[in-house]
């Protein structure tokens, strides 16, 4: 049923299918597991669809590229994107996840890391706001345009205080939601049709070159 439902999600992808199915197999056959997909009933969330593997090896090497030291993935469900990235880096990484049976699973597969921390929270209660990292990871977690723009604008507000840059790594985030960073810079992104993944900084456009 998995396979099922992961290669109809593939499929999505159009113009990109072949190297998404790729991916997927290369890194099955590594022994990197199949993730599952779960479908959330709720009118707040959206369904917990994995990152494809294409996305994070593309990915990896940004964040290798730019020294990220720490990243916080909001909605991290089985833990997928975390157990690649750790395979590559040993940086810190939080993991948030609002489900209980998928948190307890996730909290269990990193049991034993000492630079991985999962937390059943519920990412619109703010409360990792205050976390010092370098990047955020978000694989589309909310259904509402409103809610997603609330919270990148609670985010960057935060982060004012440290004084640095920081990453907002998207995934298939529509271009309705990503409106919200019409005015910050967009590093790297790769789209096919509606999908894609887009990395964005908390400098303004205008202020890129002060820096």
């Amino acid at each position: 049923m998995q396979f099922a439902r992961l290669f109809e999600v593939i499929k999505n992808y159009k113009t990109i299918s072949p190297q998404i199915i790729f991916f997927e197999i290369l890194y099955l056959m590594k022994g990197y597991g199949l993730s599952a997909i779960n479908i959330s009933n709720n009118n707040k969330y959206s369904d917990n669809i994995p990152c494809p593997y294409f996305f994070l090896y593309k990915i990896k090497k940004f964040l290798i590229k730019n020294d990220i030291g720490s990243l916080i993935d909001l909605g991290c469900g089985s833990g997928r994107v975390i157990k690649f990235f750790n395979k590559y880096l040993k940086i810190k990484y939080y993991g948030l996840e609002l489900i209980s049976p998928i948190y307890s699973s996730c909290k269990k597969t990193f049991q034993k890391y000492d630079n991985i921390e999962i937390f059943n929270e519920d990412i619109m209660n703010l409360k990792f706001i205050n976390i010092d990292n370098d990047c955020f990871f978000i694989n589309d977690p909310l259904k509402k345009e409103e809610d997603f723009k609330q919270l990148i604008r609670s985010i960057i507000e935060s982060k004012k205080k440290y004084e640095k840059k920081i990453y907002f790594i998207l995934i298939n985030i529509t271009e309705d939601k990503r409106s919200v960073f019409n005015e910050y810079e967009l590093v790297e992104s790769l789209q096919t049709d509606l999908k894609g993944y887009y990395i964005y900084s908390n400098y303004k456009k205008n202020e890129i070159s002060k820096h």
